[in-house]
């Protein structure tokens, strides 16, 4: 098995060995341009766990551990992203609110605050709707006590009155 930082990675680390000794180089660096701001990676938040429920969100098979990037010294808060394609077959109000608890919960164990970085949900989605499973995903972080969540993406008119453009799907539309 492989360790690193106190981390067992256990057997094939699938590239975590690799983005951890990166991260850890690179917020090394950083901190030592600039000790007035703080780190964190940006990453999905995808974890790497002995039980998974059978996804890849849990099993380390896109070579990043949410976890391992938090016990990192230069890293000050943790990050992920929320998406209910990530779960396609959970109902997106439920997944995510699960997410959020199971994030801002590594984060406390790893005594450093966890930021829902970026999430959405497609306009077209299925489900409960959009307004509602907004309001599940941040009464969760509320709940969790999580350091915020930044929504993706909020846009408006141009100065010539047409809307910004939708690329993906997850664009809300703020009035004026």
């Amino acid at each position: 098995h492989a360790q690193l930082y106190g981390v067992d990675l256990g057997e094939g680390t699938g590239g975590v060995a690799t983005l951890l000794g990166w991260v850890d180089e690179m917020s090394s660096f950083i901190r030592s341009l600039d000790t007035n701001h703080l780190i964190g990676v940006g990453d999905e938040g995808y974890f790497r766990r002995a039980f998974s429920f059978g996804r890849n969100l849990y099993n380390g098979s896109f070579g990043v551990d949410c976890e391992a990037l938090l016990q990192l010294p230069g890293i000050d808060f943790g990050t992920c992203h929320l998406y209910p394609a990530y779960a396609p077959d959970e109902d997106s109000a439920v997944f995510g609110a699960r997410w959020i608890r199971e994030h801002i919960e590594a984060g406390r164990r790893a005594g450093k605050p966890m930021l829902i970085e970026e999430y959405g949900v497609k306009f077209d989605a299925p489900g409960t709707g959009r307004a509602n499973v907004f309001k599940t995903w941040l009464d969760q972080v509320e709940a969790s006590q999580g350091a915020g969540a930044l929504l993706w993406m909020i846009a408006s008119t141009r100065a010539d009155g047409t809307l910004y453009p939708d690329y993906d799907g997850y664009t809300v539309y703020a009035p004026g």
